[in-house]
């Protein structure tokens, strides 16, 4: 003998058993064929009802659960908008403090070389001082 249905479980109305697994002969099934559709209807709308409640509180979770991952994702949008413009600034600060220290670099370059040209022209100055020196 066949264990009873499970609440919601539908008979199967091709072979008209009672379930998937038995095959007990129409005869000893007192249901008719008419009678297992309306049962099967009414059973499948159970389940279908059932199911698309936990659906209904299935899509509400995922609904929140997107609704807090969007707030999340503008979060750290505007974080990253922020940082970005900060960085902005750092990058145009750096910008000009690289243009000021370039001069800078090209000045001193310059005085360098003024200053090289005044040494070789003080110790040619003073070579000549010292011969004229030596000859008198």
């Amino acid at each position: 003998m066949c264990e009873p249905h499970m609440a919601g479980d539908a008979p199967n109305i091709s072979t008209l058993s009672c379930c998937s697994h038995c095959s007990q002969d129409e005869s000893l099934y007192p249901f008719t064929e008419n009678h297992i559709n309306e049962e099967s209807r009414i059973a499948i709308s159970q389940v279908t009802l059932r199911n698309s409640d936990m659906r209904c509180g299935c899509v509400l979770y995922q609904l929140h659960e997107v609704e807090a991952e969007c707030e999340n994702e503008a979060r750290k949008s505007r974080d990253l908008a922020a940082d970005n413009r900060k960085l902005a600034r750092q990058l145009v600060e750096q910008k000009n403090q690289n243009e000021a220290d370039r001069r800078q670099v090209s000045e001193l370059t310059e005085q360098c070389s003024a200053l090289g040209h005044r040494v070789k022209t003080l110790k040619r100055q003073l070579d000549e001082a010292v011969s004229i020196g030596l000859l008198t």
